[in-house]
Order: structure tokens, then sequence, then C-alpha cells
């Protein structure tokens, strides 16, 4: 199970769209075996409304 769910209101923390928040649209399972988190998130950012692409590690939950 993926560390965040679809609608999950998230901020990125790391990168160059730190400290903006946005919301998860769609999980990835890479399924990579080294360690990581293999999920990758799409997220779908407020402003300016783009979508990206983050890792657990470069997001935490917003309030």
């Amino acid at each position: 199970m993926s560390t965040f769910s679809v609608k999950a209101k998230v901020r990125v923390t790391a990168g160059p769209s730190r400290g903006q928040v946005g919301r998860v649209v769609d999980v990835d399972d890479t399924r990579v075996d080294d360690g990581s988190d293999p999920y990758v998130y799409l997220v779908q950012l407020a402003r300016p409304t783009r979508l990206i692409t983050l890792t657990a590690a470069q997001m935490e939950r917003a309030r």
C-alpha cells in the first residue's frame, strides 16, 4: 500500500516546487528492489496549475 492515497493533499518538500501545495491524482507502483519507496506520485499543483511527479521523500501531508 502506498504512503499517500489519491486525492491526498500534500506539500512539496524538495526540488524547485518546494513549499507548493497540491493533490495526488495518480500513484504508480515502480517496484525497484533498492530499498526505496516503490511508488511514484503524480501531483497536481494548485498554483501554478501543473502536474509533477514526486516520490514520498519529496513531499509531506498538508493540512
